[in-house]
């Protein structure tokens, strides 16, 4: 996993409290499983 990506997804689920994988996933690009 891509540092970026772990401290991207850690912030968006601060300020956001309430994010599907799916969501994450189609933000970055990658698989839901990926995420």
């Amino acid at each position: 996993m891509k540092l970026n990506r772990l401290f991207e997804i850690i912030y968006t689920l601060l300020q956001k409290r309430s994010v599907s994988a799916k969501e994450l996933a189609v933000h970055f690009g990658v698989a839901v499983r990926t995420i």
